[in-house]
């Protein structure tokens, strides 16, 4: 199963890519700061900006993924709220329903988000 692993050189992406490459799988970790990451050889690693959707298609669609999973999130207080908004709400909202197969073939059947809310108990 081939995964794309969005903003994966960060706090839980170091801790989830190697639990991935352990099993052999093929691996495409996103992120807009590369250079953070230093993974084994069943990991590729480019650069992309997930507030960039053309940005995030493009990935998705070369890799062909099984799943897609969205760890970007920005925590912290040195950004103005609005650009913060657009990367934690607007970003996650786009490559989880935007990358879905009926509205891009290629697009990934299992798609994972560390910012998903729970749903309310009914």
């Amino acid at each position: 199963m081939s995964t794309v692993v969005i903003g994966g050189t960060g706090f839980i992406g170091h801790r989830l890519i190697p639990i991935l490459e352990k099993q052999g799988e093929p691996i495409v970790c996103m992120d807009i700061n590369p250079g953070a990451g230093s993974f084994g050889e069943h990991v590729k690693v480019v650069r992309g900006d997930v507030t960039q959707f053309d940005e995030v298609m493009a990935v998705v669609a070369e890799a062909k993924p099984d799943r897609l999973i969205n760890l970007s999130y920005y925590i912290g207080s040195d950004l103005p709220p609005r650009v913060a908004t657009k990367l934690n709400v607007r970003a996650s909202a786009a490559s989880s329903t935007r990358c879905t197969p009926a509205r891009w073939p290629s697009a990934a059947s299992r798609r994972i988000s560390a910012s998903a809310r729970r749903p309310k108990p009914t």
